[in-house]
């Protein structure tokens, strides 16, 4: 009623707060003293929510008559100028919830202290976090970064279709999934395209499901790729304007180089040739 009597209480409540109802039946602030000091105010919030909108539901902490604490739900339903509050305990869920709460910020920390870049968007593409490896190789920092959509600020346009269906791929999975192999995309960088290695993966930060995309910049690979084909080229070449029959075999002796005069003895195109055996090639 208005005085917060209490009129009636179930053996399940007697059961979770300890104390016996029958005693304290028609007499006020029922749950005085029972509910924790740190959650009193939480408590009285609940209760005027509840007389204002007719409903309300909170959480808070229980002291036991024995000192126990119990973490329990309370449903709070107004009618008739009568408040009726049904409690179940939850210590179980907030123990879950503290459990999650622990491993997201293990995981946060070791992305944090990771020493090859890393970044953290939601399912949108929405940056939520950006390890200093990551900062210094895109040449942002976290607080520019942070809520842009990852794609958009820091794939090149022809990398970030293949970047976003990798990412829907593992977002429609129903459990945490790791891309089958690495990406081999561009980034951007000051202006300027970067050419990047990037595995993604998808894991559960608390509630949400977070994308985890991390980067490897393989200019030196791609680089030496680059100057490798350049000199195979310029070797080519020379070994082309040789008049005579040309060839180099390996120690299995099998073709690796020829020139075109050695290979018109044959008629094939030389680039066939390769690879073959010389009996395979010759008789």
């Amino acid at each position: 009623d208005g005085s917060l009597q209490l009129t009636y209480a179930s053996g399940g409540a007697e059961g979770l707060t300890g104390l016996a109802h029958e005693e304290r039946c028609g007499t006020a602030e029922a749950l005085e003293g029972v509910v924790h000091q740190d959650e009193q105010l939480c408590y009285r919030e609940g209760l005027t929510t509840a007389g204002r909108d007719g409903r309300a539901s909170l959480d808070y902490r229980l002291v036991r008559p024995d000192g126990s604490i119990a973490w329990c739900r309370d449903e709070l339903a107004v009618s008739g100028g009568s408040v009726t509050g049904f409690l179940r305990e939850i210590g179980s869920e907030q123990q879950r919830g503290a459990e999650e709460a622990d491993v997201s910020q293990q995981r946060e920390a070791i992305i944090e202290q990771a020493a090859h870049p890393i970044l953290l968007t939601d399912a949108d593409g929405r940056i939520t976090a950006c390890n200093p490896a990551a900062q210094r190789l895109l040449s942002t920092t976290r607080e520019a970064a942070g809520g842009r959509d990852f794609a958009e600020l820091f794939l090149s346009a022809g990398s970030r279709p293949e970047y976003r269906a990798a990412v829907q791929g593992l977002l429609a999975q129903p459990s945490e999934q790791a891309a089958p192999r690495p990406l081999t995309l561009k980034a951007q960088r000051d202006g300027n395209e970067l050419p990047v290695e990037i595995m993604v993966s998808v894991v559960t930060l608390g509630s949400s499901r977070t994308v985890v995309t991390e980067l490897q910049d393989i200019t030196g690979r791609v680089t030496a790729e680059e100057e490798l084909k350049r000199v195979w080229r310029l070797l080519r070449d020379a070994v082309d304007n040789i008049p005579t029959g040309f060839a180099i075999y390996d120690e299995d002796q099998r073709l690796g180089l020829c020139n075109s005069a050695d290979a018109s003895l044959y008629d094939p195109d030389p680039d066939s040739l390769v690879g073959a055996a010389t009996t395979e090639n010759y008789l």
